[in-house]
């Protein structure tokens, strides 16, 4: 087995222009993070579930609880006042403690068009459309706006994206670390939120690909132990959850009698059997299950068919105090999404053929096991979404996303003279995302100026 991989080498040989990336990813997802010093969009849910640890009363969220215990901590390091709740939207924050919070998301962010860039070059892209499909992932407006406030969905794609990368060096290298560190990040991503799995998924269906070819059952050890691995840390989590939340308080509508009689100070259930921990975690997951089909309606909302194209939006922030209209807006680079969902659509067109004519037995060219790879994560991270019908917002492509710059610097990597068409697509790119970025960090803006960036009938 090589002793380096395409992605190390890449950081190797590539150095300044990596560290480029690194500086100014870390320059763009961290300059004035403290603004607006308002609550933002979903900081009120996140933060506002955060906040229960300190005062003890039940919450419920769909979602699993790992990453709000971590943005409790953060606000407890950043010195969250006594009793404070993230009251609403758009209502002042009384000290600065939320920036160690949203301190998290930037970072994660920050990191992502590095993890682009390493996971293009494992999946056999050429050094330089490795390096675009990084410049590309840094600027998207739709990331870049999400990554700067207190929610989860740059952290779910920063470790899904981190497990993906450590399991290819392991595959590359046969070396253990790599795949403990894999199984950590997986498990991190699918704490995050439920879709994490979604990047469990392809890992699973690689091991148990490798474990058929090679006849071997170690593999099947390997995927008993990733999994093991996720078991653990979600029971970990919600354990320590429950622990911390031990008064009543709002969740307990959605819980059972027998649940609810665990918390302290409950004397509406006094015949009933508490629950054990085991139990009272599982009843947690089955509630989390069935309500998650039941989110309210929201304006901002969005149709699964209209993501790639980045047709629909979401506003974060609305400042009403000044004269020129300051908004965040979180909308798509159309030059990063348009020619990733490109990219994307060709890989599927050109290879659906030859997978119908291996399944059916018939003489078809050879299937790339890469090709195959990123088609299988794009449809899991993307297709369930189709079968679900209840409210849903664009930030649920963002891993499919993920899997489509993946796609483009893997198909770009095979046109000669790649410099013209890198030049053209990084310049659109940039120049979309500089006439954007107001709308990205809340700057003041005409009403014409506002509108003069409505590139979209469907932005308005």
């Amino acid at each position: 087995m090589p002793n380096t991989t395409p992605s190390l080498k890449l950081w190797s040989r590539s150095f300044y222009g990596t560290q480029m990336l690194l500086v100014a990813s870390l320059l763009l997802h961290f300059w004035r993070l403290d603004l607006p010093g308002e609550v933002v969009f979903d900081e009120v849910l996140f933060g506002g579930f955060a906040a229960h640890y300190f005062s003890g009363s039940y919450y419920f969220d769909i979602h699993p609880p790992h990453l709000k215990l971590l943005y409790a901590l953060l606000a407890k390091w950043g010195g969250m006042p006594a009793g404070y709740a993230f009251p609403g939207h758009e209502t002042a924050y009384p000290a600065g403690f939320y920036v160690w919070m949203r301190a998290l998301p930037a970072f994660c962010g920050a990191m992502l068009p590095l993890l682009v860039t390493a996971l293009s070059a494992e999946l056999g892209a050429k050094k330089a459309w490795a390096l675009a499909a990084g410049w590309m992932m840094l600027l998207d407006t739709a990331l870049l706006a999400n990554s700067r406030f207190i929610i989860n969905d740059t952290v779910l794609l920063c470790l899904g994206a981190t497990g993906w990368l450590c399991f290819a060096i392991h595959r590359r290298s046969g070396r253990r670390h790599w795949l403990a560190l894999a199984a950590l990040a997986l498990a991190g991503a699918s704490s995050v939120k439920w879709t994490g799995l979604g990047f469990v998924l392809p890992v699973l269906l690689v091991m148990a690909f490798d474990g058929w070819r090679a006849r071997s059952l170690r593999y099947l050890v390997r995927a008993a132990s990733l999994l093991g691995t996720l078991l653990v840390w979600h029971g970990v989590g919600f354990a320590v959850h429950l622990s911390l939340l031990p008064k009543p308080g709002p969740g307990n509508a959605f819980m059972s009698p027998a649940f609810n009689q665990r918390m302290a100070g409950d004397q509406t259930q006094a015949q009933v059997q508490p629950l054990p921990i085991i139990e009272a975690i599982a009843e947690l997951n089955r509630t989390m299950a069935r309500s998650a089909s039941r989110v309210a309606t929201h304006p901002d909302a969005s149709k699964w068919y209209s993501w790639p194209f980045g047709w629909h939006g979401i506003y974060f922030w609305y400042d009403r105090a000044t004269q020129n209209t300051a908004r965040i807006y979180m909308l798509p680079n159309l030059a990063v999404w348009w020619s990733a969902s490109f990219a994307m659509v060709y890989l599927l067109i050109t290879l659906l053929p030859r997978a119908v004519a291996a399944l059916t037995g018939r003489q078809h060219q050879t299937i790339d096991g890469a090709d195959l790879l990123l088609c299988l994560a794009f449809g899991i991270n993307f297709l369930p979404f189709v079968m679900i019908d209840r409210v849903m917002f664009l930030y649920h492509y963002f891993p499919a996303l993920l899997v489509s710059l993946l796609a483009l610097a893997r198909l770009a990597s095979r046109i000669e003279r790649p410099a013209p068409f890198i030049a053209a697509l990084l310049l659109t790119s940039a120049a979309l995302f500089g006439w954007m970025l107001p709308l990205v960090y809340g700057l003041p803006l005409s009403q014409q100026a506002y509108e003069a960036r409505m590139l979209l009938p469907s932005w308005r």
